[in-house]
């Protein structure tokens, strides 16, 4: 991590404003380079404009990973969610699936394309390779390998496995939609439904998201099973508040996951976007802004 004294523990995570960077200790010191961004430059790293505006995009990204201590010459690979819908589906990136992992897809590092594909016309960025829309959740054993996703106020955690004769880290994304398919249980079966990893040896960090208060829906239509929700929906003047973030640990406690392995920056999007210190698609909405993006990466 780049030195800075202007250090604050806010949560399970150690901010640094002036670097422009959130991270969490505790799986730094296993080895995994790790953050968000968070910053009073309030820098966007998502972008549809025009090329100008993507090399600032490019330029924002380097500047995070250099902040996070990510090297340059590290291949990177960019999660992009789907938004709108779970997509079901996990992916371990890499030659083979190792034996221990269940209900899990491959992509083989080789086989994911270059985001360049889509800007064939750039010719002043060097565009890392995408995943696009095709999971919520990307898991890689390859050493080396920076994973970095897109978010606004979803749910974006890293996932970490440290065992003897095993490391494995990944991304998920986990709305509100993803936890009411219940994200958090296909995660543990992915990971321990075989045996040989043990719940304790996960730890799950989140990153930036919208917390009960500013977690609001109109109307339930799109829950599928409200008893999962009891205890975790408050009907107010402004509509469903969803307590989506605890009843996503639910599901991970449930799951065997120790508490003390799953850490929480206890950052609210909507608050830091308040603050221009983050983005918030909920308060993009009712400002009529210009939708943009944080960032979360884990280095393998």
């Amino acid at each position: 991590m780049v030195e800075n004294k202007e250090l604050k523990i806010f949560g399970d995570a150690t901010l640094n404003i002036g670097l422009g960077v959130g991270y969490f200790e505790k799986i730094l010191k296993l080895g995994n380079r790790n953050g968000f961004s968070y910053s009073d430059k309030n820098m966007s790293f998502a972008s549809a404009g025009n090329e100008d505006e993507r090399v600032v995009i490019s330029k924002n990204i380097s500047e995070f990973s250099k902040s996070l201590s990510i090297s340059e010459d590290c291949p990177s690979v960019t999660i992009i969610p789907n938004f709108l819908k779970s997509v079901g589906k996990i992916v371990f990136v890499g030659d083979e699936i190792p034996d221990f992992l269940s209900d899990t897809s491959l992509i083989k590092f080789d086989s994911i394309p270059s985001l360049k594909s889509a800007y064939p016309q750039d010719n002043r960025i060097d565009y890392p390779m995408v995943i696009d829309q095709e999971a919520d959740i990307v898991i890689t054993s390859t050493s080396n390998i920076n994973l970095q996703t897109l978010s606004r106020d979803c749910i974006t955690a890293i996932i970490i496995v440290n065992k003897p004769g095993v490391h494995l880290s990944g991304l998920m994304h986990a709305g509100w939609r993803q936890v009411d398919g219940l994200v958090g249980n296909r995660l543990i079966r992915c990971l321990v439904g075989k045996g040989y990893i043990d719940p304790k040896d996960i730890k799950i960090s989140i990153a930036p998201c919208l917390r009960k208060e500013n977690m609001v829906l109109e109307h339930l239509g799109g829950i599928s099973n409200e008893s999962s929700w009891l205890g975790f929906i408050d009907k107010k003047d402004d509509g469903y508040h969803l307590d989506f973030v605890n009843l996503f640990k639910k599901q991970l406690l449930d799951g065997g996951i120790p508490g003390e392995n799953i850490l929480d920056c206890e950052i609210d999007t909507y608050e830091a976007q308040m603050q221009s210190l983050g983005h918030s698609a909920r308060f993009q909405r009712e400002k009529g802004a210009k939708a943009t993006r944080m960032m979360t990466a884990v280095q393998s």
